[in-house]
């Protein structure tokens, strides 16, 4: 399910802003998508069946911080 796509752009990001950029939420599927490499309706389609561990539905808008996000696609240590 991980994308190279999104480990480069979390390693890339990781070494512009840091480790404590990991408390950024993402907001909307369709954001969460573009980290994740995949179209807005895939992340909303994980999204809504709970595939996603730590997002979170506030109102009607999903969100996620990027350490959660990471933690969903990269392997345990």
């Amino acid at each position: 399910m991980a994308s190279n796509l999104m480990k480069e752009h979390l390693n890339s990001r990781e070494r512009l802003d840091g480790p404590n950029d990991d408390l950024e939420v993402i907001w909307g599927a369709q954001r969460i998508g573009m980290v994740l490499g995949v179209t807005s309706r895939q992340a909303f389609y994980l999204l809504e069946r709970n595939m996603l561990k730590g997002a979170a539905k506030l109102g009607c808008r999903w969100c996620i911080t990027l350490k959660a996000l990471r933690a969903n696609v990269e392997p345990p240590h």
